[in-house]
């Protein structure tokens, strides 16, 4: 792969601004978050005009309700997003942090402290808030960013990009800082793939197509949010009423989200317990049940055809069923068909939750809640510009901080070494 030179040019100059703004004081970056808060707010009726735009040839290309929905903006969702922007800047600046690891023996006095990474690209699918959550994340821990999303979102993230550079600019930053690509030409997404030397970090947030492409063909540093295969194990152990309540929610609250449980566990010595009031709750919330032919053949209501559906992301009202031989089939029903994103225990015995913390591996593990909560908003980051399924720099909920890394400073007095 080759680098286009208009986009070579575009990169170097966003490369350029975002050196700016790794010099800005915290007390600027920050009132730069209030100004954008602001400008959302005040420019919601321009960016829903632009959002309707791209609804409109959505629907009439035939795209699904869940990715419709995730392309959906409205008045509450425009108030969300100014209201993430605060959260950001209510919080320390990520630049702020410093560890001192004291005095050496030979007399160095030595630091850590946090850094921005530098630039960072993002490909994006049909998210127009992905727009203003990256953004701001990344310009308040010191970086640029450069945004590609989908074409299906382009009139929107255009719309949110004119804001983002007004509101740059208002607060004395340069508007370079933050690149939204409306072209949607391919070259440009072979481009950032490419673009050794200048990104310093690629993050890909859509579908697993589009993580695959990324991680197959780029030049740059990748950090992937992949599929969101979450699980909900209902224990023996679990009061019966929360536990309906709690994966009703996983489930039905938003089912065409990373984080929407698209399988559930029950403890098998449970099953004629729990079973019959779950499907009948889940069932009245408009889900489809797939369920192995073990469960099926306790409810005419489930489909049985759950086992070719195990460790599948639904992204819609469909889940699938399967029965376990308590904690320890839970984990290892979950080792083999988990994405490492999201899984959740419901029990009330304290040695089965603490046996599903320790042994389940994913970027969070919820006990006794929806799996709904593993956002970065939710967990306190104001927003995030992914859920980083990977280990490496991060695991889960990326938000300021996870857009940093550490460099050492290292005090002496004409110091040398023996």
């Amino acid at each position: 792969m080759t680098l286009d030179p208009t986009h070579e040019a575009r990169l170097r100059a966003t490369r350029a601004a975002g050196a700016e703004v790794a010099l800005a004081p915290g007390s600027q970056r920050r009132a730069w978050l209030e100004e954008l808060a602001l400008a959302l707010e005040a420019e919601a009726s321009t960016l829903l005009v632009a959002n309707a735009e791209d609804l409109a040839a959505a629907t009439a290309s035939g795209v699904d309700a869940a990715r419709l929905d995730r392309m959906h903006l409205d008045e509450r969702r425009i108030a969300q997003l100014a209201s993430a922007v605060r959260e950001i800047a209510a919080q320390p600046d990520p630049l702020a942090a410093s560890e001192d690891l004291g005095l050496r023996p030979s007399g160095i006095h030595v630091r850590r402290v946090r850094s921005p990474l530098g630039l960072i690209g993002m490909v994006y699918e049909a998210r127009p808030n992905v727009t203003i959550d990256a953004a701001a994340l990344a310009v308040f821990a010191g970086n640029a960013i450069v945004l590609r999303p989908g074409r299906e979102i382009r009139a929107s993230a255009g719309a949110l990009g004119d804001v983002l550079r007004r509101s740059l600019e208002a607060a004395g930053l340069p508007g370079d800082a933050v690149a939204v690509v409306e072209d949607p030409n391919r070259a440009w997404f072979r481009s950032l793939l490419a673009a050794s030397g200048l990104i310093d970090l690629l993050i890909p947030r859509g579908g697993a197509a589009l993580i695959r492409a990324v991680e197959a063909e780029a030049r740059v540093p990748v950090l992937a949010h992949a599929t969101g295969v979450c699980h909900t194990y209902v224990d023996g152990s679990a009061e019966l009423a929360q536990a309906v309540r709690v994966v009703v929610n996983a489930k039905a609250q938003r089912p065409g989200v990373c984080n929407a449980t698209e399988g559930l566990l029950v403890d098998r010595a449970a099953l004629p317990q729990f079973l019959p009031p779950l499907v009948e709750a889940l069932t009245g919330a408009g889900v489809t049940l797939h369920g192995s032919p073990e469960v099926a053949a306790l409810d005419p209501r489930i489909l049985a055809d759950g086992d070719a559906w195990r460790g599948h992301e639904w992204l819609s009202l469909d889940l699938t069923v399967q029965a376990v031989d308590g904690v320890e089939g839970a984990i290892a029903y979950i080792a083999h068909h988990g994405s490492g994103h999201t899984e959740a225990v419901l029990a009330r015995d304290p040695a089965v939750t603490a046996r599903f913390v320790r042994a389940v591996q994913a970027s969070a593990v919820m006990v006794n809640a929806s799996t709904r909560f593993n956002d970065g908003g939710e967990l306190g980051l104001g927003a995030e510009i992914g859920i980083s399924t990977t280990r490496l720099h991060a695991w889960g909920p990326m938000g300021a901080s996870a857009l940093t890394t550490q460099r050492w400073v290292v005090e002496g007095d004409g110091a040398v070494r023996a």
